[in-house]
C-alpha cells in the first residue's frame, strides 16, 4: 500500500459512522466527509493563511479517498449508491486537475456534478461543479486550476478572434452562450468539461515535446489528444445536426447552408498530408484538418513521427481543430 494521510483507525472510525448515518441525509454525508476528508488541507496563497492555492500532497489525498470511498461501497454498496458523494468526487477532481492526471479531473468533476444535480434539488448550480464548470473561482478550492483554464480559453479565444472573418467571442461569452446551453443536460455536459481538458493537455504534451532531446519517442500522447480534439468538435456538431458521421453531417443540406461549403475531406494517408493542407486558417481548412485528425488518429497509434524537435506541427494541428470548434460556436451558439 503506498503513502496515505489518513490512518487505518480514521478509516475504521468513517466505516462505523457511514454504518450509522440515514444515507437520505445529506448533510449528515457532508459531515462525514468533511471529517475524514484528507483533501481539506492546502498550501495557503503566498506562504500565509487565507485563500487555497495548491493541496499539500495531492497524490497522497487522492488515493486517501479512493481508499475511502472503496471501504464504504464494501460496508454497505446498497448505503454507498444512495449517499451524496458530491464533496468527495470534486475534491477528486481538483486534487486530480492538481497531479494533471486530466482524465481522471474530468471523470470525477462529471460525477460531482450528476451526485450533485440528484441529491441537490433546486441547489445544485449553486454547488462548486456547476461553478467550475461556468469558470466561477471565486471562493472555490479550485480556485488556481479554474483561473488556469480561463486564462488558456481566453488567449484561444483572442487567437482566434484576430482571424481575418472571424470574430471575437469574449469568455463571458463563451460561458453565456455555450457551457450555459450544454451542461444542464448530462449528455451534453461532459462536452464542456472535455474541452477545457482538451486546452489544459495540449500544454503538457508541448512540454513533454520540449524536453525531449532528440526526435525519437512515442507520439502515442500527441495523437490521443489530438482524437480527443475531433471527438469534441464531432460531439458539437451532433448537438445541431441530426447525422451521426462528421462526413453525412458536412454533406448535409443545413450543414452546407450554414457554412456555404461542400466537398469537405475526411480522410488522409497520414499526418503528412494532413499537415502540407493546411493553408490557412479559414473554416474549410479548420473543418477538414479536424476531420481527417479524427479519422486518422482513430485508427492507427503508429504513424510516423513528424512533430520533430518542436511543438511546430503540433500547434498548427491544435490551432486548427481549436478553429473548427470555434467557428462551429460563433455559427451555432450565437
Amino acid at each position: 500500500m503506498g503513502p496515505h494521510i489518513l490512518s487505518q483507525e480514521q478509516i475504521d472510525l468513517a466505516v462505523a459512522w457511514f454504518a450509522e448515518i440515514d444515507p437520505g441525509n445529506h448533510n449528515a454525508a457532508a459531515l462525514l466527509f468533511e471529517t475524514f476528508g484528507p483533501g481539506r488541507h492546502w498550501w495557503p496563497k503566498d506562504g500565509q493563511n487565507g485563500e487555497a492555492e495548491r493541496p499539500i500532497k495531492p497524490y497522497e489525498r487522492f488515493s486517501d479517498y479512493e481508499l475511502l470511498l472503496m471501504k464504504l461501497q464494501e460496508t454497505d454498496p446498497q448505503k454507498y449508491k444512495v449517499i451524496h458523494k458530491g464533496t468527495p468526487f470534486y475534491l477528486m477532481a481538483w486534487l486530480a486537475f492538481d497531479m494533471r492526471h486530466y482524465a481522471k479531473a474530468l471523470f470525477y468533476l462529471d460525477a460531482a456534478l450528476s451526485e450533485d444535480q440528484k441529491n441537490a434539488n433546486k441547489t445544485w448550480q449553486d454547488l462548486p461543479a456547476y461553478r467550475f464548470l461556468l469558470l466561477k473561482d471565486e471562493d472555490q478550492v479550485a480556485g488556481v486550476t479554474i483561473r488556469e483554464v480561463q486564462n488558456k480559453l481566453d488567449n484561444q479565444l483572442k487567437r482566434f478572434g484576430v482571424i481575418p472573418g472571424a470574430r471575437q467571442v469574449s469568455l463571458g461569452d463563451f460561458v453565456d452562450k455555450v457551457v450555459k446551453t450544454l451542461i444542464g443536460d448530462p449528455k451534453t455536459r461532459s462536452i464542456v468539461s472535455a474541452f477545457y481538458v482538451f486546452l489544459l493537455e495540449y500544454d503538457e504534451r508541448r512540454r513533454e515535446l520540449d524536453l525531449r532531446s532528440t526526435g525519437g519517442g512515442s507520439i502515442q500522447p500527441l495523437i490521443t489528444h489530438l482524437f480527443h480534439g475531433g471527438v469534441i468538435f464531432e460531439s458539437l456538431l451532433k448537438t445541431k445536426y441530426p447525422e451521426d458521421q462528421l462526413g453525412r453531417i458536412f454533406q448535409s443540406p443545413q450543414f452546407r447552408e450554414d457554412f456555404n461549403l461542400c466537398n469537405i475531406q475526411t480522410s488522409a494517408k497520414g499526418l503528412s498530408d494532413i499537415y502540407e493542407a493546411i493553408i490557412d486558417d479559414l473554416p474549410l481548412t479548420a473543418f477538414q484538418t479536424t476531420a481527417k485528425l479524427r479519422n486518422t488518429t482513430g485508427h492507427n497509434l503508429a504513424w510516423d513521427n513528424i512533430f520533430g524537435l518542436n511543438d511546430g506541427v503540433y500547434a498548427k494541428f491544435f490551432q486548427q481543430e481549436v478553429n473548427a470548434i470555434l467557428y462551429l460556436i460563433d455559427k451555432k451558439f450565437p
